[in-house]
């Protein structure tokens, strides 16, 4: 088909060409975010459909096309100018525009792995801590998951894993399941299918997907003060206030606000971030390990941040939990390969999101957060 330009989403009939409002589920809403595509001025002519684009200079849309508002495949993006022009196979078909994955990425998948994930046996769904319909006193309840649990990634191989979510690849990866792997809607899991279900793995991501490494968000620091008396027991005590350290190598206490910039080493063996406390860690350091980390705050109390230097974190199930807890936090090291182990009578559970180059793990579950939409990054 002769293509001219470009979509953006709005409501138009076009004869029988019907022009859909869509828009990619992972959206943020921290700025700057990408205009709405809006579709414009859709005509009928003697060779084919005709639609005008209006949407960010800056952004790319995908157009897609569908006979049955459930299937949609891309016949374009916007990289050409603002006007389409199509011959439908069927005339009586349906065409949108969507943002494609947004230029500022957030916490908006329950995982981004830039090169791809490897697991076995993995459940992945989604809650709102927002949202009382969703989640109990702001805590998941498996009783009120929804499939909202999505992964973008590189190349996957996921196993006989248990997805209630879509899987958003790139154009040339490859993405591996068992026999009997589940992807997709909450209706999908309960029918007992197997297998992806139609629509919920897709290979339109862009190459440049995974988003930059943060800045250092502050450049005066006080060192991070240690522990005495009643606290003598903890390497570092931290209230409100930022932080430095060369490296970590005991137990942490957080009890106010605070962000740590650790300049070599992190070998941390027990943090405890207390209710209404955050903690906000920024690693220059080439690894990171911790052995337990306890989040008695929100889902945003502890956010790992790994700079461009490195390239390897991980993270063991919380001892001090009965459930198995690894982490109730946020991960974001876009360079960090990123391995969970499992064993010992643990099924380790994250809860938030994590963005890391590559994922091993086993037997894990992950619950993302979808409140974590429109947390903006430091």
């Amino acid at each position: 088909m002769n293509v001219r330009g470009m979509v953006a989403s709005g409501v138009a009939v076009a004869a029988s060409v019907l022009v859909t409002t869509a828009g990619r589920g992972a959206e943020p809403v921290c700025p700057p975010e990408s205009l709405r595509p809006v579709l414009a001025s859709p005509r009928w002519e003697a060779d084919g459909f005709y639609c005008r684009v209006d949407g960010a200079s800056n952004a790319t849309y995908l157009i897609e096309v569908s006979t049955n508002l459930s299937q949609w495949t891309v016949f374009c993006t916007n990289a050409g100018g603002t006007w389409i022009a199509m011959q439908p196979a069927n005339r009586h078909a349906y065409v949108r525009a969507v943002l494609e994955d947004p230029v500022y990425p957030l916490f908006n998948f329950a995982v981004r792995a830039g090169v791809g994930m490897e697991v076995s046996g993995i459940i992945v769904d989604s809650y709102d801590s927002s949202d009382p319909r969703y989640s109990t006193n702001g805590e998941y309840d498996p009783a009120k998951a929804k499939d909202g649990g999505h992964l973008a990634i590189g190349w996957g191989d996921l196993g006989n894993s248990k997805i209630k979510g879509k899987v958003f690849a790139t154009s040339n990866s490859i993405v591996t399941f068992g026999p009997n792997a589940q992807i997709g809607s909450t209706e999908w899991h309960l029918a007992g299918s197997t297998g992806a279900e139609p629509g919920w793995i897709t290979n339109n991501l862009r190459q440049t997907f995974m988003p930059e490494c943060v800045k250092v968000p502050f450049t005066n620091a006080m060192q991070a003060p240690l522990g005495t008396g009643q606290w003598r027991t903890y390497q570092f005590v931290l209230g409100d206030g930022n932080y430095q350290t060369d490296a970590i190598s005991g137990d942490v206490l957080v009890h106010g606000n605070a962000r740590l910039v650790v300049h070599r080493l992190i070998r941390a063996k027990h943090i405890l971030i207390l209710t209404n406390a955050s903690l906000q860690i920024f690693s220059f350091g080439t690894d990171a390990a911790f052995e337990s980390v306890t989040n008695l705050a929100d889902v945003t109390g502890f956010q790992y941040y790994g700079f461009a230097s490195n390239i390897s974190i991980s993270f063991s199930p919380d001892p001090y939990s009965s459930s198995g807890l690894l982490l109730k936090g946020l991960i974001y090291a876009p360079n960090a390969v990123c391995v969970i182990p499992s064993g010992g009578g643990f099924r380790p559970h994250l809860y938030g999101a994590c963005i890391v180059l590559y994922l091993r793990a086993h037997d894990l579950r992950i619950h993302f957060d979808e409140a974590l939409k429109r947390l903006c990054v430091p």
